[in-house]
């Protein structure tokens, strides 16, 4: 039996970084937006120590260090990608 192959209706018809940026900037609370490379994030060591010693939450949050990525497993995942959008958000 033969497997056909299935595509992702996303990896056929990409977004823009026109479109993505537009598609961004129509949120009310978006100030800007701009596509960016990943190769251009930087991922630094300090950051997690800052948190480390300088939040009465660390450790609190899900989302936060300790329970995030190291640098280096972030490194990874940015440069598994082509691209990035950077949004500024109203606070």
């Amino acid at each position: 039996m033969k497997r056909r192959k299935i595509q992702n209706k996303v990896e056929a018809n990409p977004l823009s970084d026109k479109r993505l940026v537009e598609m961004a900037e129509e949120k009310s609370e978006v100030i800007e937006a701009k596509i960016i490379r990943p190769s251009n994030v930087v991922t630094a060591e300090w950051v997690r120590l800052k948190c480390q010693f300088g939040c009465d939450g660390y450790g609190g949050c899900l989302i936060c260090p300790p329970y995030t990525p190291t640098p280096s497993q972030m490194r990874k995942v940015l440069d598994a990608y082509k691209r990035a959008i950077l949004i500024h958000f109203s606070p």
